[in-house]
C-alpha cells in the first residue's frame, strides 16, 4: 500500500483506535487517531488526510456532525 495515503481514525474508545491503527498500519497506511470530533477538527486544521474513519456514536459531536463540519 501507499504510506502517502493518510487516514484519520476518530473514535471515543481508545481500544478501537488502537485496533484500527494497528490493522491499517500493517496494510501500509499512515494513520493518526483522535478521541473526539473536536480533536479531529483540530488535527484536520493542521494536517490533510485522504480518508476519515469515524465512529457513528460519540460523546459531544457525533459522526454525522463531524463529517458535515469537515465538508464545510
Amino acid at each position: 500500500m501507499n504510506p502517502e495515503f493518510r487516514i484519520l481514525v476518530v473514535d471515543d474508545e481508545k481500544e478501537y483506535q488502537d485496533v484500527y491503527k494497528m490493522i491499517l498500519e500493517d496494510e501500509g497506511y499512515s494513520v493518526d487517531t483522535a478521541s473526539s470530533g473536536t480533536e479531529a477538527l483540530s488535527i484536520l486544521g493542521k494536517n490533510s488526510y485522504n480518508l476519515v474513519l469515524a465512529d457513528l456514536i460519540m460523546e459531544g459531536m457525533n459522526c454525522i456532525t463531524l463529517l458535515k463540519k469537515i465538508k464545510e
